[in-house]
């Protein structure tokens, strides 16, 4: 029996795009902290959902993540593994997709 593969536009509006970047403090390759050229690789990935590592969650406002998704229509969700008193410092995520339930386990 031969199957026939068919990519038709409509099957991949369907799809789902993810990615995953430790993002260093948004500490480049060259050890410049520069959180636009951050946003402007995430913007470009266009993804779905996104896992960030060493992500800075400083109590200043707007905040990292803030900065990161104005704009945009992904929502950010913290997930901060080191709580210290001037921000926390971990995870999060970046989703376009509704968030239905959260749960953080350490």
């Amino acid at each position: 029996m031969e199957t026939t593969r068919t990519d038709t536009i409509a099957d991949r509006d369907r799809l789902l795009t993810c990615a995953t970047w430790n993002i260093h403090g948004c500490i480049g390759r060259d050890r410049r902290h520069d959180p636009e050229r951050t946003r402007t690789v995430l913007r470009e990935l266009d993804a779905d959902l996104v896992a960030l590592q060493e992500v800075e969650i400083l109590h200043e406002s707007p905040g990292l993540l803030e900065f990161l998704t104005a704009g945009s229509n992904w929502i950010a969700v913290p997930g901060p593994t080191l709580m210290r008193a001037s921000g926390h410092y971990g995870n999060a995520v970046l989703t376009r997709l509704p968030i239905l339930h959260q749960e953080r386990l350490d």
